[in-house]
């Protein structure tokens, strides 16, 4: 997280021409994050957390991680569980069936999350 955030204010600036040869200044309106959590989702402090409704991408998501047969054998297949757990916790925090947190470390304020992600 902090090596992007990092790379896209170090992409706005200028006078670097020496360093970036002439490349021009590179602007990144929105900047969500996606976090991996291991228990309770807390984003970290400056953040503002956005849960994602993904009810009717759960399954699809499941399938997608499941296609890492070699990352997820059958003896990890309580990973599957924990995910759509998450997945529940998450939603009931958010106020629907199935979410997913993303963060920005500015307020997020959209009524189209493609909108926000793809000015």
């Amino acid at each position: 997280m902090a090596i992007t955030e990092a790379a896209v204010f170090y992409s706005r600036l200028t006078k670097w021409d020496d360093t970036f040869d002439g490349l021009p200044v590179h602007t990144v309106p929105n900047l969500l994050t996606y976090f991996l959590f291991a228990g309770l989702p807390q984003v970290p402090h400056g953040h503002w957390p956005l849960v994602v409704n993904i009810s009717s991408q759960l399954e699809c998501k499941l399938e997608a991680i499941g296609c890492y047969k070699s990352q997820f054998p059958a003896e990890k297949a309580h990973v599957f569980s924990r995910v759509r757990a998450l997945a529940a916790t998450v939603g009931m925090m958010g106020g629907c069936e199935a979410g997913e947190v993303l963060a920005s470390s500015r307020i997020p304020c959209t009524g189209d999350l493609m909108g926000l992600m793809v000015p």
